[in-house]
This record gives C-alpha cells, structure tokens and sequence, in this order.
C-alpha cells in the first residue's frame, strides 16, 4: 500500500507514486448522493450532492465492490477528496479504511481538522484477486455543529471495481448475545436492507439443532444503520447458542453469525409468569425436588423437576414458600401470586 497524500488551498491536486499501472479499467464505481445504492451511511446530513457530518461521528461506507480481471493480481486504484471546514481543529478526524471480502478492515489514513478550507486528497491502491470483494468506509467527526467534514459527489471513485450485482437483502454491522438478569439480550444493526421482511432469533443447546425463539420485522428497504434488540425471557441454563435468520418477502432467507452465551445460575432462577400461570425455573442443578408451602406450612405442591416450567394455575393468590431441594442443594424462596 502506498499511503501518499497531500494538502492543497484552493485547488485539490493528486500525487500518484509507486502504484502499478497496470489498473483494471472495465469497471468504475463512482459515489453519487442522488443515487442511494452507491452508498451506506450511519448519520449525517444527506443532499442530492453531498454527504456532511458535524458534531457526532458519522460512518459512510460503499457497498461491495467486485473487483474486474482474471487471475490474481487484479489492481483497484481509489481515490478520495474530503472538505474541511475552515474551524476544524486536530481532534477533529476523517478516518479511511477498506476491507476485502470478510477479512479484517485495514487502515489506510486519517485526516486531522487543520484550521483552514483545504480540500484533502488521497489516491492509493489494493491488490485484489479477480471477484474478490472490496468496500470502504469514511469514518468523519467533529465536536460541535459548527464545524463539518463534507464528501461530494464524485469525492469517492474506484478503477477496476463496480457494485456487485444485485443487492445483499442485508448487510450486517453486527450481532451481539449477552445474560443480563437471567434473560438473555440479543442486538443486531445492518448497515443496508433490500426486500427484508423479518427477522428469526433461533436458539440451540448444542450448536448443531436450532429452533425457534423469536421473530422482529424488518425495515424493507434501507441504506442506513438500523439497530435492533430482543430478549429471551426463558433461556435455557447453561452454555446455548444463537444465530439471526433473515426472510426476503419473497421467502428467500439467509443464515448470519451463531453466538455462544453462558446463563450461570449458581442457584436456580425462578420467575412468576402471571400470564400462563407458571413459574419458570432456570438451573443447570440436576435431581431437585420441588416444593409450594403456603403461609401456614402445608405442602400444596410437590414434584420431581422433570421441566423447567411449572404449572400454579390451582394456587389462590397469596403468599408461598418455595423450595428446590436434592442432596447436596437447598434453595428457599418467597413468591406472590396475584
């Protein structure tokens, strides 16, 4: 990579050294406002001829670009032009980075606010194999409304690559699973939707047999981050897994990342669902025999823990004392049934 950049007033001017020219030239990609499939963004101010981020850290990203050639050692050549307003100071940043295929993003350069309306200018390239994938991102911030960086159309262009054919029916920024108070929370963003009708949340014990948990409609189309999150307020105890399914409308789905969650219940996890007149407990505690007391100590349910779900339609409202009990465990517990 050759990272050669330069700052001009008044007229942008390109350096280009030590970059092979033997570029594919078939395929250009250009970045246009007017057109939203030519781009991605989390935040900003979009217009027909600009994208403009101030007082936030804003992401503007490409789609994937393919690369054009045969063989493997393709060039892609990209070059990029960012505006400044003139009261931008060090701590204000333009990042640039790019990725091929699924591999880690590389970082190529930062910008830093210098004070004056310079326009930066970079031009660098990538060795690609032919139908590999490229895509870039533009990570702008500044700290108070005053100030901008500003990306124009035909800022960002690219020799040797184009979009990919027909869009992804999502880009995912992210999945994330996590145990917060005996539940477990799940969070996803996508970058871009196309066609997505819904959402599927599916969970497994072992990895290898998945069903079912939840489903979250979609956004249809969009090329904006959207974020998303779902519980699931009956996990099973112990290590389980999850993955994110996502259904087109025309009932084309896709599998996306599975991620592993620990639910530690070094006692059990007892919850009253007054909906469906049940407790639910949560244990990775073998052998446990279930008790109800009432106030006064009688036994008004006794059972083996054959479920982790049990049913207290036949208790009046009022006060108990459970219990969970085996050999070597004992748990004692105050619920209210209303």
């Amino acid at each position: 990579m050759n990272n050669i950049y330069k700052v001009f007033s008044c007229l942008s001017i390109f350096l280009l050294s030590g970059i092979p020219f033997n570029i594919a030239e078939a395929q250009t990609y250009s970045m246009d406002f007017k057109d939203t499939a030519t781009y991605r963004k989390t935040c900003g101010e979009i217009t027909p001829d600009h994208w403009k981020v101030k007082n936030e850290t804003c992401v503007l990203s490409t789609p994937n670009l393919k690369a054009n050639g045969d063989g493997d050692s393709v060039w892609v050549k990209y070059t990029l032009r960012v505006n400044q307003s003139g009261n931008l100071e060090n701590i204000d940043t333009m990042h640039f980075r790019h990725k091929i295929n699924q591999r880690a993003w590389e970082h190529d350069i930062t910008f830093h606010g210098d004070g004056t309306n310079n326009v930066f200018g970079f031009i660098d390239s990538v060795k690609m194999k032919s139908n590999d994938t490229v895509k870039f991102d533009m990570i702008g911030f500044t700290g108070t409304q005053s100030k901008f960086w500003q990306i124009k159309n035909g800022d960002f262009s690219v020799e040797g690559a184009a979009m990919a054919g027909a869009p992804m029916p999502i880009e995912l920024a992210s999945f994330d699973v996590s145990s917060v108070d005996n539940y477990v929370l799940l969070e996803w963003a996508t970058y871009s939707e196309a066609n997505n009708d819904y959402f599927t949340v599916e969970r497994s014990k072992n990895a290898v047999a998945f069903e079912p948990v939840l489903t979250i409609d979609g956004a249809g189309n969009s090329n904006e981050l959207i974020s998303y999150s779902a519980v699931d307020g009956n996990p099973l105890p112990g290590t389980s897994y999850y993955r994110l399914k996502q259904t087109d409308f025309d009932g084309v789905y896709k599998y996306f990342l599975v991620k592993v969650v620990k639910l530690d219940c070094i006692e059990a996890c007892i919850r009253v669902d007054e909906a469906t007149k049940s407790l639910t407990v949560l244990t990775n505690i073998c052998g446990l025999t279930f008790s109800i007391f009432d106030i006064e100590g009688n036994i008004v349910v006794m059972t083996k823990m054959n479920s982790n779900m049990i049913s207290i339609q036949n208790l009046a409202s009022g006060v108990y004392i459970l219990t969970l009990r085996n050999d070597k465990f004992s748990q004692t517990k105050k619920i209210i049934i209303n």
